[in-house]
């Protein structure tokens, strides 16, 4: 007979099919033969009639949540140029705010020398700026934060301080009758003005 039910199986819709596997389940008591711990799992859950597992949905999001999202980035962005803007502006302002006497016009423009031995070396005042010629290509910048001036019979005497760094520097110079600038440190080296 059990040669008879092996051919109704093989004879199905003429193809081989194989006979299906041995049921096990818990609700026909087979209790008795070990199986393993996510086979006794599938097992239990028809028994037990449980829904299979669903994934989480995950959150709806608002359109409140969205948008709150959405703005963080900007206002990051908007604060970052704020402050740069703010400290691209600091220094020029606090230079403007804590000068004491406006630069003087005698003292103001390119000076140079026909000494050979500064001949390519100079300076330039501005309103807000001394900028030192060092050599051929090189020069250097510093903010003017204050003048000085006492007047002489035979010339006019000013001291501008600046700022390197942390320092304040004093650059103590004079402007003769015939308008040539000469430096306390350098009094027998004429400067001229460039351009006059």
């Amino acid at each position: 007979m059990a040669d008879q039910d092996r051919n109704d199986w093989q004879r199905a819709g003429d193809e081989i099919i194989a006979p299906p596997a041995p049921h096990r389940s818990l609700a026909s008591g087979d209790l008795a033969n070990p199986m393993e711990l996510d086979e006794f799992f599938e097992a239990l859950g028809p028994v037990m009639r449980l829904a299979p597992k669903e994934e989480e949905p995950k959150p709806v999001e608002t359109r409140a949540e969205v948008a709150k999202r959405d703005r963080r980035p900007r206002a990051l962005v908007a604060a970052a140029v704020l402050l740069l803007l703010g400290a691209a502006f600091q220094a020029p302002l606090l230079r403007l705010l804590s000068r004491d006497i406006s630069v003087p016009d005698e003292v103001l423009g390119t000076w140079s020398s026909s000494s050979p031995r500064y001949a390519d070396r100079g300076f330039a005042i501005t309103v807000d700026t001394l900028r030192l010629q060092l050599g051929p290509g090189r020069s250097k910048s510093y903010p003017i934060t204050g003048v000085r001036r006492a007047s002489a019979t035979d010339s006019a005497r000013f001291t501008i301080t600046y700022r390197d760094g942390p320092s304040l520097l004093e650059m103590p110079l004079r402007v003769d009758e015939e308008a040539h600038l000469h430096l306390a440190n350098l009094p027998a080296v004429s400067w001229q003005r460039d351009g006059r």
